[in-house]
């Protein structure tokens, strides 16, 4: 399922996640379109950078803040369970706007 270099790190964190009970159906979109985004455009690289997230973020533009902050954190929380594997991950932010769109 999952292609880029630490593939088998988001399987076992998606694992991991299903084992304590968490669905992470919606979740494992964004994690997969991370992956494919890593596979193309970073295919040598075995962690997590700063380049990654923020092509990814660019992939993103469409998003308003709000859908945007709902899906970073799933990036956020893959980039601290590889922080476990590779002290060289880096660690993504908990939110990129500072405030939600009230509706």
């Amino acid at each position: 399922m999952f292609k880029c270099k630490f593939a088998d790190k988001i399987q076992l964190f998606l694992e991991q996640k299903r084992n304590a009970g968490a669905v992470y159906q919606t979740s494992s979109y964004t994690l997969i379109h991370f992956d494919r985004l890593v596979a193309e455009q970073f295919p040598e690289y075995n962690t997590i950078t700063q380049a990654m997230f923020e092509a990814w973020l660019r992939t993103q533009e469409h998003l308003s803040t709000n859908t945007l902050n709902r899906r970073v954190p799933v990036l956020r929380q893959l980039s601290r369970f590889m922080l476990g594997f590779d002290l060289n991950t880096y660690l993504i932010p908990d939110r990129i706007a500072s405030h939600n769109i009230r509706y």
